[in-house]
Protein backbone atom coordinates (compact mmCIF):
# COMPACT_ATOMS: atom_id res chain seq x y z
CA UNK A 1 0.00 0.00 0.00
CA UNK A 2 1.45 3.70 -1.00
CA UNK A 3 0.82 6.92 0.76
CA UNK A 4 -1.70 8.02 -1.72
CA UNK A 5 -3.60 4.05 -0.99
CA UNK A 6 -3.16 4.85 2.81
CA UNK A 7 -4.79 8.62 2.20
CA UNK A 8 -7.66 6.44 1.11
CA UNK A 9 -8.12 3.90 4.03
CA UNK A 10 -7.95 6.67 6.38
CA UNK A 11 -10.91 8.23 4.54
CA UNK A 12 -12.89 5.10 4.31
CA UNK A 13 -11.57 4.34 7.90
CA UNK A 14 -13.56 7.26 8.71
CA UNK A 15 -16.09 6.88 6.39
CA UNK A 16 -15.94 10.22 4.56
CA UNK A 17 -16.87 11.17 1.39
CA UNK A 18 -14.13 12.67 -1.05
CA UNK A 19 -16.28 16.09 -0.55
CA UNK A 20 -15.90 15.63 3.23
CA UNK A 21 -12.77 14.63 3.70
CA UNK A 22 -11.38 17.21 1.78
CA UNK A 23 -13.79 19.81 3.78
CA UNK A 24 -12.74 18.95 6.63
CA UNK A 25 -8.62 19.31 5.42
CA UNK A 26 -9.84 22.63 3.78
CA UNK A 27 -8.99 21.16 0.36
CA UNK A 28 -10.90 21.03 -3.19
CA UNK A 29 -12.65 17.36 -3.98
CA UNK A 30 -10.51 17.22 -7.01
CA UNK A 31 -6.99 17.80 -5.09
CA UNK A 32 -7.99 14.81 -2.60
CA UNK A 33 -9.09 12.55 -5.60
CA UNK A 34 -5.92 13.45 -7.35
CA UNK A 35 -3.80 12.45 -4.06
CA UNK A 36 -5.50 9.21 -3.69
CA UNK A 37 -4.89 8.09 -7.48
CA UNK A 38 -1.77 9.05 -7.27
CA UNK A 39 -1.32 12.06 -9.55
CA UNK A 40 -0.62 14.73 -6.85
CA UNK A 41 2.18 14.59 -3.98
CA UNK A 42 0.96 14.80 -0.44
CA UNK A 43 2.16 18.01 0.84
CA UNK A 44 3.91 18.77 4.37
CA UNK A 45 0.67 20.51 5.40
CA UNK A 46 -1.57 17.96 4.53
CA UNK A 47 0.42 15.12 6.12
CA UNK A 48 0.15 17.22 9.43
CA UNK A 49 -3.00 18.13 8.72
CA UNK A 50 -4.32 14.26 8.46
CA UNK A 51 -2.29 13.16 10.96
CA UNK A 52 -3.46 15.75 13.87
CA UNK A 53 -7.24 15.89 12.75
CA UNK A 54 -7.82 12.11 12.41
CA UNK A 55 -5.27 11.14 14.85
CA UNK A 56 -3.07 9.19 12.27
CA UNK A 57 0.75 7.89 13.13
CA UNK A 58 2.54 10.07 10.80
CA UNK A 59 5.13 7.21 10.52
CA UNK A 60 2.85 5.09 9.35
CA UNK A 61 1.28 7.34 6.79
CA UNK A 62 4.70 8.07 5.48
CA UNK A 63 6.16 4.69 5.73
CA UNK A 64 3.14 2.28 6.20
CA UNK A 65 5.04 1.27 8.97
CA UNK A 66 3.60 0.83 12.68
CA UNK A 67 -0.48 1.37 13.59
CA UNK A 68 -2.07 3.54 11.02
CA UNK A 69 -3.91 4.90 14.91
CA UNK A 70 -2.38 6.71 17.83
CA UNK A 71 -4.07 6.66 20.99
CA UNK A 72 -5.78 9.19 22.47
CA UNK A 73 -5.38 11.32 25.74
CA UNK A 74 -8.53 10.02 26.74
CA UNK A 75 -8.22 6.61 25.49
CA UNK A 76 -4.99 6.42 27.49
CA UNK A 77 -6.70 7.56 30.13
CA UNK A 78 -9.57 5.06 30.64
CA UNK A 79 -7.32 2.39 30.18
CA UNK A 80 -5.04 3.65 32.77
CA UNK A 81 -9.00 4.23 35.23
CA UNK A 82 -9.64 0.77 34.16
CA UNK A 83 -6.49 -1.15 34.82
CA UNK A 84 -5.31 1.16 37.61
CA UNK A 85 -9.23 1.36 39.69
CA UNK A 86 -8.80 5.05 39.25
CA UNK A 87 -11.59 7.49 40.49
CA UNK A 88 -12.37 10.81 39.58
CA UNK A 89 -10.04 12.94 41.47
CA UNK A 90 -7.33 10.43 40.34
CA UNK A 91 -8.00 11.37 37.05
CA UNK A 92 -7.91 14.84 37.51
CA UNK A 93 -4.62 14.55 39.50
CA UNK A 94 -3.74 12.27 36.13
CA UNK A 95 -5.15 15.09 33.80
CA UNK A 96 -3.46 18.51 35.44
CA UNK A 97 0.08 16.55 35.86
CA UNK A 98 -0.15 16.39 32.10
CA UNK A 99 -0.89 20.15 31.54
CA UNK A 100 2.37 20.81 33.97
CA UNK A 101 5.41 22.65 32.34
CA UNK A 102 9.08 20.39 32.41
CA UNK A 103 9.57 22.60 35.81
CA UNK A 104 6.29 22.57 37.40
CA UNK A 105 6.74 18.97 37.14
CA UNK A 106 9.74 19.10 38.41
CA UNK A 107 8.61 21.11 41.77
CA UNK A 108 5.49 18.76 41.65
CA UNK A 109 7.76 16.14 42.09
CA UNK A 110 10.02 17.38 44.77
CA UNK A 111 6.82 18.65 46.67
CA UNK A 112 5.84 14.78 46.87
CA UNK A 113 9.02 13.99 47.84
CA UNK A 114 9.31 15.40 50.93
CA UNK A 115 6.03 14.44 51.75
CA UNK A 116 6.59 11.13 51.09
CA UNK A 117 9.53 10.99 52.69
CA UNK A 118 8.15 13.19 56.53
Amino acid sequence: MDINERVTFIREHEKMTITDFANELGLSKSSISLIEKGVRSLTERTKRDICNRFNVNLTWLETGEGDPFLESEEQIIRMLRLNYKLDDIDVEIIKGYLKLSPEERKAFFEFIKKIRDA
